[in-house]
């Protein structure tokens, strides 16, 4: 079933973020950013805090875990803090020392993107992207249906289901969509606040892109990815679906 799919995807991307943090302190360099905040909050909340999945991370990823700590400052007691070494074990099961703190504590130089980062973000591409324009098409063509009054709020679930979420967003209702993970294919939800997070991203692609220099380089991390050129055109994809986010709340915006 999907489940083990889930499961090897889940071990997939924290595989690939356990070799990045074994160079680096943070997503981008020596100094937190963005990019580990949005990372930390589920790690954090749903693996990290919890008893089962808490233990498989420190045991199975003790480097990931070790950043969890250090970007959420709930440890202060490890070898990165007072300049110490880390250790491995070489190839003839020696070890191996390096030092504790990466990248001498600053940004990648020429605002460069470490190498270790582009299998994390080809998960994103390969399994997530996918799912995510899928969604799209399915809003949109919910939206075209004209059920859903411009401006109004659209259903979801977070502790409790909101009126009309059992009619159109499980089973093979009007704002589910198929997906595949694994060679399995399967149907889920439109959740209507990843399209929000979207729009966040539109927003900065949009400025990233507007100078020549900026799209020269945006186009280059891109092009190393199946669909990565996709984003450049994110914000026409969302044309029409735009949205708005009031609490927990999600509304279309009102044409």
């Amino acid at each position: 079933g999907m489940i083990p799919a889930w499961e090897a995807s889940h071990a997939r991307l924290l595989d690939r973020l356990e070799a990045h943090f074994s160079r680096h302190d943070f997503a981008l360099g020596g100094l937190p950013s963005l990019a580990d905040f949005g990372l930390l909050g589920p790690l954090y909340a749903h693996h990290y805090r919890d008893p089962v999945a808490g233990f498989r991370l420190r045991t199975r990823y003790p480097l990931v875990t070790e950043w969890v700590e250090r970007a959420n400052h709930t440890c202060d007691l490890n070898a990165r803090s007072y300049g110490q070494k880390l250790y491995s074990l070489g190839p003839n099961r020696e070890l191996v020392a390096r030092p504790a703190t990466s990248d001498g504590a600053a940004w990648l130089a020429g605002d460069r993107i470490a190498p270790t980062l582009l299998p994390v973000l080809e998960v994103f591409f390969l399994e997530m992207w996918p799912a995510l324009t899928s969604a799209l098409a399915a809003l949109r063509a919910y939206l075209a249906s004209g059920r859903h009054a411009p401006g109004a709020e659209l259903p979801g679930k977070t502790f409790t289901p909101t009126p009309g979420f059992e009619a159109l967003q499980t089973g093979d209702g009007p704002l589910t969509h198929e997906f595949e993970l694994g060679g399995l294919r399967e149907r889920r939800m439109v959740v209507p606040y990843h399209v929000w997070m979207l729009q966040r991203l539109a927003d900065v692609i949009r400025e990233c892109v507007a100078t020549g220099p900026g799209r020269a380089q945006i186009e280059g991390l891109l092009a190393e990815f199946t669909g990565g050129r996709d984003l450049l055109e994110l914000d026409a994809a969302l044309r029409g679906l735009r949205v708005r986010k009031q609490g927990g709340r999600i509304f279309t915006c009102e044409r």
